[in-house]
């Protein structure tokens, strides 16, 4: 639980400070888009840079799934509700937040 709640901490002061990107202030989130957005089952990742590795967690910290390259991520067995995605990329890690509808 407490491994979780600073997760959660880490995230949510990165998404305020850095403008929902690690290490690119001013252009965090337009490093990454993610179609469609809410997503229904499956959801592609677009970033401009190359993807080593994505992870996806609920908002209490639970890691849902990694997923070694591709830019395909599935959510088709989660419930709804609001997930992010970190990406991994030689220029830097990135975090996305998407929404999951039934």
């Amino acid at each position: 639980m407490t491994k979780n709640l600073l997760f959660l901490i880490l995230i949510f002061t990165t998404l305020t400070s850095f403008n929902n990107g690690f290490g690119d202030r001013n252009n965090g989130e337009s490093n990454i888009t993610v179609s469609p957005n809410p997503i229904k089952d499956r959801a592609h990742v677009y970033c401009n840079y190359y993807i080593n590795k994505m992870e996806v967690f609920n908002l209490i910290g639970t890691l849902i799934g990694i997923y070694n390259g591709g830019e395909q991520i599935d959510l088709t067995n989660q419930s709804r509700g609001c997930y992010l995605i970190k990406v991994y990329t030689p220029q830097g890690e990135f975090i996305k937040r998407v929404y999951k509808e039934d």
